[in-house]
């Protein structure tokens, strides 16, 4: 029986499952015993890269490998290695591997090169291809874009010759209208004179000298020659044949119901205090457009009766100047009067002035409650209140006030801090150590702490500042900071 250091003595053996002749190789190179493949390794090899260091027997013929143990099993004590003939065959078998292997190694090489040629060949003729087809490319799109040049020209020339057109058509349009405009208003100007002077009978003294157009001309008392004129005053219907005071050039007509409102002065309920600052003569009026009182600073619609004065700009609604006596008007303190203790009246003041109750200045145009006979004034602030006594209080018996105080869901007071570490807004804190499972979303940036002046917020005061939990406001006499605790 031959031993293992006998068997690898040898550097040519046969084994009883192998045809060819084994020779001893000692090329380390991840070789797999291809004993695995017949009854198995003897060594327990199951594939490639596990051979470091192995003894190994090769057939280059068959690309056949053997370990040493599988070497022993299968040794085949028949065959002994002794002729010269056995070692100039395995002479003539390696020489014919060898020229086996250049022959492949020219023939790789051979075709290598000419795969490379045809490459290059083909990699050239695809280039001059790409060249010509941009060079095509680019001539069509000059082309075109030329074309569209020319085009887009020959289009705008058409369109400025079209607005050329238009414009001066327009133009010729516009000047046929204003003179004809131009006519009809010279006709309409002498059929109202020529009814002015049909109609003097109708002249009354009491027309208001408020009454006027927008560019201040004389106006015409005449009669409306055609039924659709409105007045420019209360906007109604002037029908056909009513007296009105009117303005051709300015286009302008005022019906009776406007320029006859009689004088405030003579007009019964109307207060003689309500004065513009000018101190002009008041008259009633229908607003020409939409407007505030100058007394409450309320708005008056278009049409709305008011009391005006064209020269300071200034007008009152009926609930300021038609106002009663200071003692019946719900609201004003009936304590408050001047020293002649007469009625007084709402009024606005013409300058500046001061209160005679508390010496406060009174702006110019502002509500007051004034006499004109005692030049007395009183501000709002003081004749709206009611005159009570002030109980004396001392230290003792005086309550100590309370200061509303925003709380959270959980009844914790927050304040209110700028956040620059997250939200960048301003956020509820209520200062309390909560710990990360407190937080809405758990931040490990942040030390557990709901602020206290920045950074995560606690469920509560998220909930707080979202709305989630709406909760209202507590009163308590004695409100800690939770930024000092």
């Amino acid at each position: 029986m031959v031993s293992i250091s006998e068997l690898l003595a040898l550097e040519r053996l046969k084994v009883k499952t192998h045809e060819h002749v084994l020779i001893r190789n000692y090329n380390d190179n991840g070789w797999g015993c291809d004993g695995r493949k017949l009854a198995g390794c003897a060594r327990g090899c199951t594939g490639f890269k596990q051979s470091a260091g192995w003894p190994r027997f090769r057939c280059e013929l068959c690309d056949f490998d053997f370990c040493d143990e599988c070497a022993l099993r299968d040794f085949d004590r028949s065959f002994v290695v002794l002729d010269e003939a056995s070692q100039a065959r395995a002479a003539q078998d390696r020489a014919e591997v060898k020229a086996r292997v250049a022959q492949d190694r020219a023939e790789t090489k051979a075709r290598v090169a000419q795969d490379r040629a045809e490459t290059k060949a083909r990699v050239a003729q695809d280039r001059a291809v790409t060249k010509a087809r941009v060079a095509q490319d680019r001539a069509e799109t000059q082309a075109r874009v030329a074309q569209d040049i020319a085009v887009t020209k020959a289009r705008v020339a058409q369109d400025r010759a079209e607005i050329k057109a238009r414009v001066a058509q327009e133009r010729a349009e516009v000047k046929a209208r204003v003179a004809q405009d131009r006519a009809e208003i010279k006709a309409r100007a002498a059929q109202d004179r020529a009814g002015a002077t049909i109609m003097q009978q109708y002249t009354s003294p009491r027309i208001s000298p408020a009454v006027q157009c927008p560019g201040n001309h004389t106006l015409d008392d005449n009669v409306t020659p055609s039924l659709g004129r409105r007045c420019d005053l209360c906007r109604n219907i002037i029908p056909i044949g009513i007296r009105a005071m009117s303005c051709r050039l300015c286009n302008f007509d005022a019906c009776p119901a406007c320029f006859e409102i009689p004088v405030k002065g003579t007009t019964p309920g109307i207060s003689p205090a309500v004065h513009c600052p000018g101190n002009h003569t008041l008259y009633q009026n229908a607003t020409p457009s939409l407007g505030r009182c100058d007394l409450c600073r309320k708005h008056m619609p278009q049409g709305f009766r008011a009391l005006s004065c064209r020269l300071c700009n200034f007008d009152a609604c009926p609930e300021c100047f038609e106002i009663p006596a200071q003692a019946t008007s719900p609201g004003i303190s009936p304590a408050v009067h001047c020293p002649g203790n007469h009625a007084l009246y709402q009024n606005a003041t013409p300058n500046l002035g001061h209160c005679d109750l508390c010496r406060k200045r009174i702006p110019k145009g502002s509500r007051a409650l004034s006499c004109r006979l005692c030049n007395f004034d009183a501000c709002p602030a003081c004749f709206e209140i009611p005159v009570i006594s002030k109980p004396t209080l001392s230290r003792t018996n005086s309550p100590k006030p309370t200061t509303p105080v925003r709380v959270n869901a959980d009844g914790a007071p927050v304040s209110l801090s700028f956040d620059g570490a997250h939200s960048k807004t301003i956020r509820s804190y209520c200062g309390r150590r909560v710990g990360q499972e407190g937080y809405l979303n758990p931040c490990q940036a942040c030390d557990g702490r709901c602020g206290p002046t920045n950074g995560c917020q606690c469920r509560a005061c998220y909930a707080l500042d979202s709305f989630a939990i709406p909760k209202p406001p507590i009163h308590a006499q004695t409100v800690l900071n939770p930024l000092h605790l």
